[in-house]
């Protein structure tokens, strides 16, 4: 579109020694503008602003006492913002929902999500320089994110267990009753990773539910990445006007999960699963899905 689009993270989008700029000029709490900080200035556009948010963003090796949220914290997580100074300083603000008009949805594969979670964590262990935990827990062979599974099942076991035995779970379906999502938990891999993810979605549809809303999946952009660009386009009110980037090639991360594996997962899904995001993920765990995408 060769315009700027928006960041609610000031620090992405900070030259070193500036100050974050905020695409409304009164208003410091953000978003930020991501066009002044490149080699060509992109200006904003008119109308719709692509913002990018992670809202709630959940810690790892952590229990449900920790993960667990209600949807009016997740809410305002989405509106959270860090602006930063010259000096490296930064500041968080919330900004009003009033100045949010539309949403893009991005799904991607849940089995997907998990191996990039753990990818994230291997990422971080180097930074660290932590060799005992990339020893023990090496992207390949698939062994490896297994173990890293099992060790935060197993750590988490027994908080898991009493948690989900004390607190029902209400999706807009039925409450779940709280003994059998326990067991559920307790026989899916990396449940507490797989929770998060299928909460992050539940509200994200909830929070999303009264706005204009662009449910986009990320394997749609490998499957037809012109087609997904043009609607994407469409929905946010934009021209194209240069070259986009390629898409990279998806991952086989098949070889990560056996049949137990997806069908205890997908077992859970459908458990905690609100009535809109199961519409949303189920053919990810139908017996028809390709494993590979």
């Amino acid at each position: 579109t060769a315009m700027s689009m928006a960041s609610n993270y000031g620090e992405e989008v900070t030259n070193k020694g500036a100050y974050s700029i905020p695409i409304y000029p009164r208003h410091s709490e953000g978003p930020y503008w991501h066009g002044l900080g490149q080699e060509k200035v992109r200006h904003l556009p008119q109308n719709n602003v692509l913002t990018k948010t992670f809202c709630h963003q959940d810690c790892v090796d952590c229990g449900p006492s920790q993960y667990v949220v209600d949807t009016k914290k997740f809410g305002i997580s989405c509106r959270n913002s860090t602006a930063k100074a010259p000096k490296g300083d930064q500041s968080t603000f919330i900004y009003p929902i009033k100045r949010v008009r539309k949403a893009v949805h991005l799904i991607r594969n849940p089995f997907h999500n998990l191996i990039q979670r753990f990818s994230w964590e291997l990422q971080l262990a180097k930074k660290r320089k932590d060799q005992k935990f990339l020893d023990e827990y090496p992207m390949l062979p698939k062994k490896g994110f297994q173990r890293w599974c099992m060790m935060l099942d197993k750590k988490y076991l027994k908080e898991t267990k009493a948690y989900f035995q004390e607190h029902s779970v209400k999706t807009t379906k039925s409450e779940h009753d709280s003994l059998a999502l326990s067991e559920l938990m307790e026989k899916s891999i990396c449940h507490g990773e797989f929770y998060k993810y299928i909460q992050w979605h539940n509200h994200a549809f909830n929070v999303t539910a009264k706005l204009d809303t662009h449910v986009v999946y990320y394997e749609d952009f490998q499957k037809d990445f012109v087609g997904t660009w043009d609607k994407m386009l469409d929905f946010v009110e934009l021209e194209k006007k240069e070259k986009p980037y390629g898409f990279p090639e998806p991952h086989d991360y098949s070889r990560f999960f056996n049949e137990e594996h997806r069908r205890d997962l997908g077992k859970l899904a459908k458990a905690i699963s609100s009535e809109t995001t199961w519409k949303h993920l189920k053919d990810f765990f139908s017996e028809s899905a390709n494993p590979k995408i």
